[in-house]
């Protein structure tokens, strides 16, 4: 008799100011079996994630301290493979609307369904896990060799990219990802 596969729980970093918004959508990703960690502020959400390190984070736009686009790019630094969902009330700024699509970050405009979160978390985990099973043990390993004149087409090239990095066709690097000590 085979055993059933199972898969591990998903943890989730829920990212908005509002508190019932907060409250509301922590309640639905829980129903749904999931563990939720809730900020409602940018410099509480990094905290939260250096202790948990989620799967996925849902982060609200307007935050007190800071954006959840430039927070969202800064969580992918630290965990190249996580989903990252922006949630917006507003029109967002065409520089930030850019590093959504940089990064391949969904946006949810507010006002939005519950089936609406729900979907677009679960449609891209699962997406996620998919392409995890079929490329992690085969990724490309890329190397950015470049003269720093040049970053800024390096960052195009990098950005391009995206879409196979997410899919963990690929992983790169370059020396600007060097930190102190290494």
């Amino acid at each position: 008799m085979q055993t059933p596969v199972t898969r591990p729980s998903i943890t989730l970093l829920l990212v908005d100011d509002n508190r019932d918004m907060l409250d509301f959508l922590s309640r639905l990703i829980t129903h749904s079996g999931w563990t939720v960690f809730t900020a409602e502020s940018a410099s509480e959400a990094k905290r939260v994630f250096q202790n948990n390190r989620p799967d996925a984070a849902l982060l609200d736009y307007m935050l007190p301290d800071g954006n959840g686009v430039e927070l969202g790019a800064e969580f992918l630094q630290a965990v190249p493979q996580m989903l990252v969902i922006v949630m917006t009330g507003t029109i967002l700024p065409p520089e930030e609307e850019a590093l959504c699509e940089e990064h391949n970050f969904p946006i949810l405009r507010k006002p939005f369904l519950a089936s609406d979160v729900m979907n677009q978390i679960r449609g891209r985990l699962e997406l996620r896990s998919e392409t995890e099973i079929a490329f992690t043990e085969r990724a490309l390993k890329v190397f950015f060799c470049y003269s720093h004149r040049d970053e800024k087409l390096r960052d195009r090239l990098d950005a391009q990219l995206s879409v196979l990095k997410h899919m963990n066709i690929i992983h790169s690097w370059h020396d600007r990802k060097l930190t102190a000590g290494d």
